[in-house]
């Protein structure tokens, strides 16, 4: 895909040559491809909370305004999968917004530690024989350089194993929530929301589904509660040499944190820009969806 140029996006959908790669940027740049496309047509958003590629800060507002909803094509949103449960809403935040667009770090609340904290507590217990002061400057350090690096976050600390991590980012009084939950990305929170910008309150209307897509080419995933390896995307290398060879080597803990700008963001290797490893133990069976329909043909179906 990365030798494949994307395509003119001022150029008809039906125009465009085979040697390109259509994007879309924004929701209305889709319904809108999809609209010249002409076919019939569901846009379901999955994956709302899932914090594996989502950055920290993230939250639904600009696909709430007008411009950005098409009733017609988005109907439905899926509220639980394999990644887990995407339906509830929590106050609290993985990230504090900066006004000179710098991330700052929340405190823990009772069922929410935030990672970037936890980055600084990783820190703290190998502070060993350093002054004081000087373990609390590298604590407070670790907690910037983790709300500043995105989903490539869990860089920022030489050495930290899945463990080292323990239940940070994890809404722990959720129904089996997604990895690293955003919650201002949760059904609760896109439903009730809303969009006043146009003078009038526009909210979404949307139907629920909940199953599961899976990557080995079957129908759905995890339709029994047996066989996690088998039946969810849960998986990891069969070795200590495999696991270097997917996501490189943790390197040696260290009392420092390392920041990570985004250009050195975009030379790690794919498997550690994301947490991919730690994001394997929360997946769980998804299920199957339903359908009432008149007949067993595609058309009944749709």
């Amino acid at each position: 895909m990365l030798a494949v140029d994307d395509c003119d996006p001022n150029t008809p959908v039906r125009e465009l040559p085979d040697s390109c790669r259509e994007m879309a940027n924004t929701p209305r740049e889709l319904f809108d491809k999809l609209d010249q496309w002409g076919f019939d047509t569901l846009v379901i958003p999955h994956g709302t909370t899932w914090g594996f590629y989502t950055p920290p800060g993230y939250t639904w507002d600009k696909q709430l305004a007008p411009k950005q909803d098409d009733p017609a094509k988005q109907r439905l949103i899926e509220v639980y999968s394999g990644h887990g449960n995407s339906e509830v809403y929590r106050p609290w935040r993985a990230v504090i917004p900066g006004a000179d667009g710098t991330n700052a770090c929340p405190k823990p609340t009772e069922n929410f530690t935030p990672c970037c904290w936890r980055a600084g507590e990783i820190i703290r217990e190998r502070c060993g024989d350093l002054p004081a002061a000087e373990c609390e400057r590298r604590v407070r350090k670790a907690r910037h350089d983790y709300a500043n690096a995105g989903v490539a976050a869990h860089n920022t600390i030489p050495g930290a194993t899945t463990a080292d991590w323990r239940s940070c980012g994890q809404c722990r009084d959720c129904f089996n929530p997604s990895f690293n939950y955003r919650p201002a990305g949760s059904a609760q929170y896109i439903l009730a929301r809303g969009d006043f910008s146009g003078g009038k309150a526009h909210h979404a209307k949307l139907g629920f589904i909940a199953s599961s897509d899976n990557h080995t080419a079957r129908p759905g995933t995890g339709y029994k509660e047996v066989h996690r390896h088998g039946m969810t995307e849960a998986g990891g290398p069969r070795s200590k040499a495999w696991r270097d060879r997917l996501f490189g080597s943790r390197g040696a803990p260290e009392a420092r944190s390392r920041s990570f700008s985004p250009k050195q963001v975009d030379n790690l290797a794919p498997f550690r820009v994301v947490n991919l490893e730690r994001q394997a133990s929360f997946f769980m069976t998804g299920g199957l969806v339903a359908v009432h329909s008149s007949g067993r043909d595609r058309n009944a179906v749709w």
